[in-house]
């Protein structure tokens, strides 16, 4: 038996008065989280990308929270914001090749993203930090542990970062645009 509402005689209903009463729940869950969001601003963001980009080879949601911040703050300011702190979160797999060399030693991967680097120098790096990919820590492992220069490898994974989060950015403003909270 189905009611009219839509809440149904079962232990888990599938009805439509369930998917009511998970929206309010959702609903409420994403203010929270937004409000927290807005109240540490572009500082927020920063914290929250240096956190999700010092996670070597663990992914982290940070783009996600830069997608949803979209909709609040500035998606220029939040993609220079964000974008820097990615960029320093990124010098912790930068210094994890510089300690050991060998970290990257037998890994395909390592290898391909050594040559890059070696190859390409500036460029691969600000291209690998501009694309969201998994595999930029690798690219950071392979810079240290080829001595690539320090600031060097800062300022393209910065100009990279600032890239991919403007976009992130831009994209959630446009896509949450159309939903209000």
């Amino acid at each position: 038996f189905q009611a009219e509402d839509g809440i149904r005689d079962v232990e888990r209903s599938r009805g439509l008065g369930d998917v009511y009463k998970r929206q309010a729940i959702y609903a409420a869950a994403s203010n929270t989280v937004m409000e927290a969001l807005i109240s540490y601003g572009y500082l927020g963001i920063a914290a929250v990308m240096f956190i999700s980009s010092a996670t070597v080879i663990l992914p982290a949601p940070g783009l996600a929270v830069v997608f949803a911040a979209g909709k609040f703050l500035n998606p220029f300011l939040l993609g220079a914001f964000a974008g820097a702190g990615a960029a320093l979160g990124e010098l912790t797999g930068y210094m994890a090749g510089y300690g050991g060399r060998e970290a990257l030693a037998g890994d395909e991967k390592g290898r391909r993203a050594q040559i890059w680097v070696r190859k390409y120098g500036f460029f691969a790096i600000l291209l690998l930090a501009a694309i969201p990919n998994p595999i930029f820590d690798i690219v950071g492992i392979a810079a240290g542990g080829l001595r690539y220069d320090a600031k060097k490898f800062l300022l393209a994974a910065f100009i990279g970062n600032v890239v991919k989060a403007t976009y992130i950015a831009v994209l959630g403003e446009r896509a949450l645009g159309f939903f209000t909270l």
